[in-house]
This record gives structure tokens, sequence and C-alpha cells, in this order.
């Protein structure tokens, strides 16, 4: 087993402010929508793990604005039937709507990876966060799995994969929507990663064997999603973090942190009566532990990824230190830092080229951003932003210029020309298909992809029927999903715009709705 890195190494200097940041926070977060700084894809066995193992960086995640999508694989029956494990995918909505101090209500939608068809769940009140409940059998904490539902479960999928014993060679969904094979279930796995474009992946531990301590659905399943992010291309990186044993670690959550991650957890545990739903009840078991620590075992890294930090909450002529000391990069060599300020109250960055720049907080109240951009040699990331929230006194407007002056107007900026002006006739952008296929009645998926310009902005518009719809993805992806409510026929026309620094495309998408 490597060293543990506790939350204190992970979180940096943001803990010592966390009661001011947590505050700031504690609200309906911003909506993501195409100003989503980043996005991170959290994959568990059962629909507490994140709550109790993964946070508080859940916590920090979902609360900072980030494009957040948690998978989980087990339906975490324990052997029991649905009037059971739907409680717990019920709590695990509870927990993450506690988390965002927003109204626990979801849109319930089916989407399709890899042929497999599995639920999905928007929160109403943050959309950018969502679950996905792949509802697979409970293996029990040995992997045995239960004879309610074959004593399937994921350590003897990944033991047949492995030409071990004992194995089996399917494993079939608790509600009897789909089966996966080992490879089935990988190809899966990466195509939700390439779908959500996640640059930060979290799993459990999968630096572990089988009957080391944890239960074995956490070992398989930070196994397969290991193997789902060998296949993933987009520049990522990822953490394993530990599962029961990081109760043998040293306390690490503490103050407005533990409260916060036990107040989710609390709201999960409403709905799980095999677990603990307040103070009284969790004290002096398990779950008392694990909520007061977070340790993770190991990360990995492809390419370069930026990591500007978490928001933070300062007053006026405050002295503001910025972190970046979470980026890495493949190579595990020195990083180059590149920070710029991208919005707000113009201040002096000092060491904008180093891992922690700082300044001094405007004396009036805004909202400065700041992007960062890293990279090891070998690959530059994509940028990561990050927000400072200044409090003090609004901003006086500016004086009025002098008599017989005239404002000079500032030159637009020229990154990325406005939409509408028409890109040149010689722009190679293209769309990798221009009619899609949707069969009424069924669910199903299609992405495209822009080709012939590096980083676009891209935006779909136009009408589809009731069941169907159109969107773009963190990696500027086109996906048409349809649903089984999709039942009107016809041909319809959208159009996808493409902006980038030729200027504006505009490219035909031909979407047909047909009987199978």
């Amino acid at each position: 087993m490597g060293v543990p890195r506790p939350l204190a190494a992970v979180l940096g200097a943001a803990l010592a402010g966390a009661a001011l940041l947590l505050a700031a926070l504690a609200g309906p977060a911003r909506a993501a929508g195409p100003d989503c700084p980043s996005s991170v894809m959290y994959i568990s066995a059962h629909a507490d793990d994140t709550l109790l193992f993964q946070s508080p960086s859940l916590l920090w995640d979902v609360r900072s604005g980030r494009c957040v999508q948690t998978v989980f694989l087990t339906a975490g029956d324990a052997g029991k039937a649905e009037a059971y494990w739907i409680t717990r995918e019920e709590g695990a909505m509870a927990g993450y709507a506690e988390m965002l101090g927003v109204a626990d209500q979801w849109t319930e939608s089916e989407i399709v990876f890899d042929g497999h068809s599995v639920e999905r769940r928007t929160l109403d009140a943050q959309p950018q966060v969502s679950l996905v409940f792949m509802r697979l059998p409970d293996g029990g904490t040995a992997g045995g799995g239960f004879s309610m539902y074959g004593s399937e479960s994921l350590l003897k999928l990944w033991k047949g994969g492995q030409a071990e014993v004992p194995a089996i060679a399917d494993i079939e969904a608790v509600d009897d929507s789909t089966e996966y094979g080992y490879q089935g279930l990988i190809d899966a796995l990466a195509e939700m990663m390439d779908s959500f474009g996640p640059r930060q992946i979290a799993t459990q531990d999968y630096t572990l064997e089988f009957a080391q301590g944890d239960h074995a659905d956490h070992v398989a399943t930070g196994y397969f999603a290991r193997k789902a992010a060998d296949l993933y291309g987009e520049p990522h990186r990822l953490r394993a973090f530990q599962g029961y044993d990081s109760a043998d670690e040293d306390q690490n959550v503490v103050d407005d942190l533990l409260e916060a991650k036990s107040l989710a957890f609390y709201a999960y545990g409403q709905h799980d009566l095999a677990a603990c739903g307040d103070p009284e009840h969790c004290a002096g078991t398990d779950y008392e532990e694990w909520l007061s620590r977070e340790y993770i075992e190991a990360t990995e890294t492809i390419g370069a990824v930026a990591q500007a930090g978490y928001p933070q909450a300062v007053l006026a002529n405050q002295a503001v230190d910025l972190n970046g000391e979470e980026s890495s990069g493949e190579s595990g060599g020195p990083l180059v830092y590149a920070w710029t300020q991208v919005g707000g109250i113009p201040v002096t960055l000092s060491g904008a080229s180093t891992e922690g720049p700082s300044f001094l907080a405007p004396p009036y109240r805004t909202t400065l951003r700041f992007s960062l951009t890293v990279a090891d040699g070998a690959a530059i990331s994509e940028p990561d932003y990050v927000t400072v929230e200044v409090d003090g006194p609004e901003q006086p407007p500016p004086d009025p210029p002098p008599p017989g002056d005239l404002p000079v107007a500032a030159d637009p900026p020229r990154a990325v020309p406005p939409i509408g002006r028409p890109a040149p006739r010689t722009s190679k952008v293209k769309l990798s298909s221009r009619k899609v296929l949707l069969p009424a009645g069924r669910v199903s998926r299609h992405t495209i992809k822009i080709l012939g310009t590096p980083r676009p902005w891209v935006e779909c518009t136009g009408t589809l029927p009731k069941g169907a719809s159109c969107r773009v993805t963190p990696q500027r992806r086109v996906v048409i999903e349809g649903s089984k409510r999709l039942e009107r026929t016809g041909t319809y026309r959208l159009t996808v715009h493409v902006v980038d620094g030729a200027g504006t495309v505009k490219r035909p998408l031909i979407v047909q709705v047909r009987r199978p």
C-alpha cells in the first residue's frame, strides 16, 4: 500500500478559509452551462460511497460550479428486492441536494452507452450535477454475491476477465435492463467518460487486492474504472480513494467541512434504514470514523491537467493566494504555470508563472475570475478556472469625461469572433455526420464530432419532438439522444453553430425519426 495523501494535502491552503468559503457556497451554486469551469466524474460501487469516502472533495466540486457526474455501478441491494435498493438511490439524491442546499427534485432520463441502457437523474436546481445508476448486483463484502440475483458480482466478472475463479462471463442489472460482459462494462464506462469529458476522475482504491480489508465491490469498481480510464483519450487525472481502511488513518476532516459532509450523509441515511441518519445513531459506529476522514491512495495523470483550486470568498483589500498545486502532468516533471485574470476589476498578479500567485483584492465588491494553464514539457493543458468573490462597498460610477472629450471605444476581443460574422468560404469546419436516424419509442444516442478546428465554441439550435434532445458535451461534441417517450416521426432540421478564430460557421444537421 502506498503512502496515503490526506485531505489537508489535497486542499492545501483552501482549508484555512473553510468557514468563509462554505458560507459563500452554501446556497444554490451558479448554473454551469457553457461556463462550467471543468468536469469531474466520480465512479463508485454503492450509493453512499461518494458521501462517505470521497467527500469533502465531492463537496467542494459540486459547490464550486463544476460539472459533476457520479456513476454508481451496483444497486447496493444487499440481496434484497427493489423496495430496498431504490431507497438507496433516493438517499443519494437527497445527499447531493443537501450538499447544495437546494430542493431534492430531479429529472429522470434513460441514456445509452455502448448499447446499454442506464438511468440518469439530473438535479433540477443545478443541472450540471447528475447521477447515473447502473444497478448491477451487490456482491457483498467478500464478493460472493446473493442468491436473489444469481450470486453474480463485480468480483466474479473481473476474475472472469483475468481467467481466474470464481468467475462469471456476464452480469445482469437487478432491474433486468441490460447485461455486461467483462469488456462490455469497461467499454460502457469509457464511453460515459468520452461523453461527459471529465478532466478529473475519482474512483475507489485500485491498489488493493481482493480480501485486503475493503469491500469487494469497492476494489472491483476501482479496477474497472482504471481500465476504462486507460481507454479514455482525453487528458485527465485519475484518483483512487481509500474505503473501509480509511478508518485506520488519523482524522483529517474537521469543523465546518465535517459538519457539511455529515449533513449530506444524514440526508442519505434518512432513506437507507441500514445506515444511520443523525449524529446520535452514527456515534460509535464505523460511519462516524469514515465521515471524519478522506484519503487518496493513488493518482495518475494522462497528458497535462490544470487545477486552479476552489472558489474563494474574501474581503475588500485582503491579500489573496491562488493555488494550482493539484495540477499535474503525465511526465511527472516540473510544470510551467500560466495564470491570467479573465474577469472582474483588474488586479496585479504577483507570481503569475508560479504554482501559487497572489494579489490584493480590489476595494470594491466584485467577482474575479482567473484561468490557469499548465505544461509539463510534453503536453499543454486546457485552461481551468477559479472565481474569487470580493465583499466590499459598491464601486462608484466613473467620473464623466471633461467637456469636449469623447470616450474612446475599446477594440473588441479578437480571440473568438462575435457570432454572426461569417467565416471565410474556405472554412474546413465540418460535422462527422450530417444525418441522424432516431428510432421512435427506443433509447438511442448519436455523437457527432466537429472536424477542421481544434477548440471551437459550439451550439445546437432548432426544434426536435418530445423525447429527443440535442446537447453539446464539454469536449465540444454534439449529442443527439432519443428516449422511449419519442413517438412523433418525421424529419427535423437543426443548425450547428461553430465559432473559432476564423468566424462563425453554420452546418445543417438532419434528424429523422422513424418507426423501427
